[in-house]
């Protein structure tokens, strides 16, 4: 795994054990706050067309963004990363995301490293998902479903 995925990941995965730690539970609020995209992301990000377009739809999200919480008994946090031009490539990693990311691989900027997760029950091989983080400078920016965002 090259290094800035292989950070990416271990980043993600301190990061999203958080919301499945009930001593965290009042944190929660203000890591998603802190995932609010700054002025700068939408095109560090999207290409321009769809940089436009996601900086519009998201909007509303960001008024009351609603956190990304377990179910209760999910206490595992399964994590998946792929860099945006793999999901064009169809690579094994790009695979382990939702496939809408597929659908908009060409509308996303080359390099971004994109992840996924899923909150699990013990011993359960589905559970919660979620998606659309992105890793930039050390720091985690969230576009949920983006798909559904800059595809229409």
């Amino acid at each position: 795994m090259p290094a800035l995925i292989e950070t990416a990941y271990v980043e993600a995965v301190k990061l999203l054990n958080k919301f499945v730690d009930p001593a965290a539970a009042s944190q929660v609020a203000e890591l998603v706050s802190g995932w609010r995209p700054q002025p700068d992301d939408w095109e560090r990000v999207f290409m321009p067309e769809a940089a436009a377009r996601a900086r519009i739809a998201y909007k509303p999200l960001w008024v009351s963004p609603p956190p990304p919480l377990p179910r209760p008994g999910q206490t595992i946090v399964r994590v998946r990363v792929a860099e945006a031009s793999e999901f064009a490539s169809g690579s094994p990693r790009a695979k382990q995301l939702p496939g809408g990311f597929a659908s908009i691989a060409q509308q996303l900027v080359p390099g971004v490293i994109w992840v996924a997760w899923e909150y699990l029950a013990p011993g359960e091989d589905a559970g919660m998902s979620y998606n659309g983080l992105v890793y930039l400078d050390g720091r985690f920016v969230w576009f949920p479903k983006p798909w559904k965002f800059i595809d229409f």
